[in-house]
């Protein structure tokens, strides 16, 4: 019997900034710029979605806030429920305050990959 697995992708996303204004040129080369969450989100699955087989990748675009909270989020996914669970999630995480100051804000620079899973995986030891 398969076990529903959620498996969420360390890394960010290494796609262009999106901005309501042009990001300043040197920003825009490196956006976004790569981080590590300190406390990772624990998504949940949806449950209709799982119910019928579907699976989903999903990258939330967000900024960081001066706490390092993920603010102004924005899933793109292929299900509407699974872009409200990345986001739900993304709320728990954290990241290094100090990041806040090396992004643009509003534009959207940082990112983080869920893939949402039906596969069985291996047991942790």
């Amino acid at each position: 019997m398969n076990r529903l697995t959620l498996l969420i992708a360390a890394g960010l996303v290494m796609a262009g900034c999106t901005t309501r204004v042009a990001p300043d040129p040197e920003l825009a080369a490196v956006c976004p710029v790569p981080a590590m969450p300190l406390v990772f989100p624990h998504p949940s699955y949806p449950e209709h979605e799982a119910e019928n087989g579907y699976e989903d990748r999903c990258t939330v675009r967000f900024d960081v806030d001066a706490a390092g909270t993920p603010v102004n989020l924005a899933a793109r996914c292929t299900y509407k429920a699974f872009a409200e669970s990345a986001e739900a999630a993304m709320q728990e995480a954290r990241f290094d305050p100090a990041l806040s100051k090396t992004l643009p804000p509003g534009a959207q620079c940082a990112g983080f990959n869920f893939e949402y899973s039906l596969e069985p995986q291996p047991e942790a030891f």
